[in-house]
């Protein structure tokens, strides 16, 4: 089925001729309102396709969360992918817009990913259960692509056979098909109960599912059937008698191998055989090289000093992490290798338990030194990394470029991904672990770039970078609802990584937008009252309003625009007084199980050694409290030891990463 091109427009009513409009927005092309007023004048005049290249040609994206969704709206017929980015856009702004979801989801039709419909969709009729009846093509289209979306007119239909009595209906007439309750199946499915139709003049319909020949159904329904349409019925194909033609074949079959043996005789007898005193004289240079060859580069004498050789290379990674001394981020080096190489291959297992297998490295991740031999960089990309007392994009940058730089000091022989994490929004640099070689390191860094470099352009959507899924349903969170660091860890651990370097804001909030039943049941446990939506909303757009005109001057000026968490921030620096709308949450112990199942359902269970999971926490300066920190640490112990460092502001960046 192809995704269907749906999508609801409600131009207001117009106060100026589209021709006023067009001069205006030629003097004033930044002007939004004017834009997206221009776009619906010319969707009422039937000109669908020029409202919607009106809008895609706006010399930048808009602003406020309301511009976001109408000119949204406007480009779903030509540009669904931009439509979902100013969808996004607009939930980061207020995660409660309904109609920023529904647009979303929407979008996701268009483009034909009925999953990501499917979520987004789940989203706006949990927060306005209205949308569900403006929204029944859409609904219809995500129910017939995924296998996931269960409703009430989707259960499955099992089909019982007809009793053999009189005869069948005409062939040109309609099967009426109707559902009853079967109280012997065992999990109460539904009968498919076929009866003719009165009236009918439409073309039976075609390709119904049969159950299987020893299926065992029970008779629901008599209809007439002839002996002559019992056997059309009942034809299957006859087992037809060829002894003959098989004793042939057999015969034939016997002759060939028979010739092919003989064959193979002659062939053995004319190849000469090797004369068996080269063979010996080889084996015995062959034995006399390779005794000597050992000893030489591995064991020479063992002395108390050859011992000391031998062992530094061990003690100085072990050492690596406790040392106080600042030392280089790595300190593999390749002659090192080849000596651990040798001697683990020729002196044995007993001997070999001093050196890291082939590939490790150590790696200072800012500040958090750990040694890896399949190794992933998970990069958060969401606005909350470009706050003002982060540093802003600039401080982003530095995060890139030595990432970059550790990977850069990578050899072949070690693997490497890296993971980007927005909101749902999850890119990586490949689909599998690949090699540290120059090439993967250039091309990382070219793949890192443009990532968060300009203010109009935040997050992986706005790039339109492609978006992966965790592949295993664990519990007890499902799939569709992991997002932000718990998908990009469930992601890294199903691609058998052995070292895992997290860098991120810190705790986000992750809905559990389930049912709108259950949404509706959490607002009410919090005395949510339309009253105080009514007074949000307002509060919403006071925000939003005075955020753009702050914006506005910074970039008047040339400094960098504001980055903010989520617009609840503004609303509380505004002193706005109103009840910030409350969410429901995964809490804290149900994502700490959700990694601790991971973990033994890809590693512990197959026998592997488990991951270890490191987390650079990098907050604003001066931020002394860190919120859910022990989440966070809770994590990285259970995980073979890892690690939790606290990065406070630009100041704090460069000084561990020796950047002036």
């Amino acid at each position: 089925m192809k995704p269907v091109q749906w999508f609801e427009f409600k131009p207001p009513a117009m106060s100026a001729s589209i021709t006023e409009l067009q001069s205006h927005l030629s003097a004033h092309p930044e002007d939004w309102e004017s834009r997206l007023t221009l776009a619906d004048a010319l969707i009422a005049d039937g000109k669908t396709d020029m409202a919607a290249m009106i809008v895609s040609l706006a010399p930048k994206a808009p602003e406020t969360p309301d511009h976001l969704v109408r000119a949204g709206y406007h480009l779903l017929p030509i540009h669904p992918a931009d439509a979902l980015n100013y969808a996004m856009r607009a939930m980061m702004a207020n995660e409660m817009d309904a109609e920023a979801a529904l647009l979303a989801s929407q979008a996701c039709c268009a483009m034909g990913d009925a999953n990501e419909a499917e979520k987004h969709y789940l989203v706006a009729t949990e927060l306005d259960p209205s949308l569900e009846a403006r929204a029944v093509e859409l609904k219809e289209w995500i129910a017939g692509n995924t296998t996931s979306f269960t409703t009430k007119e989707t259960v499955p239909i099992k089909l019982q056979v007809l009793r053999r009595e009189g005869s069948l209906p005409a062939p040109d007439s309609i099967m009426e098909v109707s559902v009853v309750a079967d109280d012997d199946a065992d999990e109460a499915a539904p009968v498919a109960v076929v009866a003719p139709a009165p009236d009918a003049a439409l073309p039976a319909p075609s390709g119904l599912m049969m159950p299987a020949p020893d299926a065992a159904v029970e008779p629901v329904l008599t209809a007439s059937v002839s002996d002559q349409d019992a056997d059309i019925l009942d034809a299957r194909p006859k087992q037809r008698r060829l002894l003959g033609p098989k004793l042939a074949a057999a015969a034939a079959a016997l002759m060939v191998h028979l010739g092919l043996f003989l064959l193979l005789g002659v062939i053995m007898i004319v190849l000469p055989e090797p004369p068996s005193a080269e063979i010996t004289a080889t084996s015995a240079v062959e034995q006399e090289q390779e005794k000597p060859e050992t000893k030489k580069i591995v064991v020479p004498q063992p002395t108390p000093a050859t011992a000391a050789v031998a062992r530094p290379t061990t003690s100085a990674m072990t050492a690596a992490g406790v040392s106080a001394i600042s030392l280089p981020d790595f300190d593999f080096k390749a002659p090192a290798e080849a000596v651990a190489e040798v001697a683990t291959t020729d002196l044995g297992s007993s001997f070999s338990m001093a050196f890291q297998p082939k590939g490790t490295v150590q790696v200072n991740f800012f500040g958090i030194k750990s040694k890896g031999r399949r190794i992933a960089f998970l990069i958060e990309a969401e606005r909350y990394m470009l706050t003002d007392p982060k540093g802003g994009i600039p401080a982003y940058q530095i995060v890139k470029e030595e990432i970059a730089s550790m990977i850069g000091k990578f050899g072949v022989s070690t693997s490497f991904n890296v993971l980007m994490f927005d909101h749902f929004h999850l890119s990586a640099f490949s689909e599998k672990l690949v090699p540290g070689t120059t090439a993967n390191v250039d091309k990382v860094r070219d793949w890192l770039y443009p990532v968060n470099r300009e203010f109009e352009k935040i997050g992986l959507a706005a790039i339109n970078y492609p978006r992966l899924k965790a592949a295993q349903e664990i519990e007890p969170v499902r799939n569709r609802l992991l997002q932000g660091y718990m998908l990009a860890i469930q992601y890294a651990l199903e691609s058998d990584v052995d070292t895992v370097f997290i860098i991120t804001s810190g705790w986000r909030h992750m809905a559990r937008y389930e049912t709108k039943e259950e949404l509706a049941a959490y607002l009410k446990e919090m005395r949510w009252t339309e009253k105080n939506e009514k007074e949000w909303q307002e509060a919403v757009v006071k925000a939003t309003a005075w955020l753009k005109e702050e914006n506005e001057k910074r970039k008047a000026k040339g400094i960098p625009q504001r980055v903010i968490r989520s617009i609840h921030e503004i609303v509380g620096e505004l002193n706005i007084n109103v009840r910030h709308k409350p969410g429901p949450n995964i809490d804290a112990d149900e994502r700490e199980k959700q990694i601790l199942n991971a973990i033994r359902i890809i590693y512990s269970s197959q026998g592997k050694t488990k991951p270890q999971i490191n987390f650079v926490l990098f907050v604003g300066k001066d931020e002394k409290n860190i919120p859910m920190k022990d989440h966070f640490e809770n994590i990285a112990s259970r995980a073979r030891g890892g690690k939790v460092r606290v990065l406070e502001g630009l100041g704090a960046l460069k000084n561990v990463t020796g950047r002036k």
